[in-house]
């Protein structure tokens, strides 16, 4: 009898450290689960304004030796270790790691997280971060803990600041191509009392030059009208140009989906080729490839004729745009071209209007004809 109870409580012991080292490691589970759900949807900066952003599975770094690539990496959290898996999941693998894990110690307080780097991997992750002191720049004002270094920005900085005090907001913008609403938007920007600025074109040249006013403006003018609020005041105004100009032609460069014949797709009929009973002239230009082989290109007049499309696919209003006759000779038949040209086009006299948000618009439609000698 005695036998038997030693074994039921050697039994029983095993059970219940098995249940307790299971529930040690649930607690440990949803530590890293709770943990993970405070990290998700937030751009955590330092005092440098380097970064870090989670989703549910990925993180994403900078890589500062890549300027500006940001990089994502899979990663898991497992009590207070942030383990990072060193291979991008980008279209390309930008980065070799000699380390195929980082290990990071992780703690978060309120409004912040502190990463310790454990092994070599997270030292060649986070290579070139100086402060591992993150914070929640949605719930903490940026410039309460970033310390900008450069005095020249540093200057921008504080006249933005400044004004903002003063009740200034300006929103600085490199505008794409065509900003067929602009008009509209900066209508509705001054309602909330934004005042607008054009920054010209896209700068070309990597890395971009800082813009430290137009940065801490956007930053404030995001933290008080909210992280999608430029975007919907677009599209607002992109509503508001299509109401306002259903009288007017809009450009066909200008359009969410080009016009088009029927039966084919938008961009397809942006060239087409007449054959003319003319005397016209082509040029032959021959060269040499930098490998020795023989090359060359044949050159035929052309031009550009514009002409309108209505919302019924009814064209009209025939006009040139650009002749490019290649050769003198062949100058004297530009209004001969122009008309058989127009012909050409209106071999099809429907075709399909260009589209902005789905809607049909008028559009000021542009054709490039090549012309061909007949039988030559």
């Amino acid at each position: 009898m005695d036998v038997v109870w030693h074994f039921k409580m050697k039994k029983t012991t095993y059970i219940l450290l098995i249940v307790m080292t299971s529930l040690f490691s649930c607690k440990n589970e949803n530590q890293g689960e709770k943990l993970t759900d405070r990290l998700i949807g937030v751009r955590w900066e330092n005092s440098d304004l380097d970064f870090v952003g989670f989703d549910s599975t990925l993180i994403y770094v900078p890589i500062k030796d890549m300027y500006p690539t940001t990089c994502a990496f899979k990663y898991s959290v497992k009590s207070d270790t942030l383990i990072i898996i060193n291979k991008t999941v980008n279209a390309y693998n930008l980065v070799d790691f000699q380390d195929t894990i980082s290990y990071l110690k992780i703690k978060a307080e309120k409004g912040s997280v502190k990463l310790e780097l454990l092994n070599n991997g997270a030292k060649e992750l986070f290579n070139g971060f100086e402060n591992f002191t993150f914070y929640n720049s949605n719930t903490i004002d940026r410039y309460s803990y970033y310390k900008e270094k450069d005095t020249a920005c540093l200057e921008q900085i504080n006249k933005a600041k400044e004004e903002i005090q003063n009740g200034i907001f300006v929103l600085c913008i490199h505008p794409r191509w065509p900003f067929r609403q602009e008009k509209e938007f900066v209508e509705l920007l001054e309602k909330y009392g934004i005042k607008y600025k054009d920054l010209g074109p896209p700068p070309d040249v990597l890395p971009i030059e800082r813009n430290c006013y137009r940065e801490t403006m956007d930053y404030y003018i995001q933290k008080r009208f909210g992280k999608a609020f430029i975007d919907s005041l677009i599209k607002e105004a992109d509503m508001l140009m299509v109401y306002n100009n259903r009288s007017e032609y809009i450009d066909y460069y200008a359009c969410d989906e080009r016009p088009h014949l029927p039966n084919s797709r938008p961009s397809y009929n942006d060239n087409m080729s007449a054959e003319v009973d003319l005397p016209i002239k082509k040029f032959r230009k021959e060269w040499k490839s930098s490998d020795g082989e023989d090359m060359f290109a044949v050159y035929r007049p052309f031009m550009d004729i514009g002409f309108h499309i209505d919302t019924t696919g009814e064209i009209s209003n025939f006009h040139l745009n650009f002749f490019n006759p290649e050769l003198d000779w062949n100058e004297k038949y530009k209004d001969q071209l122009f008309k058989l040209g127009v012909k050409r086009i209106k071999e099809d006299s429907i075709w399909i209007p260009g589209k902005i948000l789905g809607i049909k618009v008028r559009t000021n439609n542009n054709v490039r004809i090549h012309f061909e000698r007949k039988d030559k």
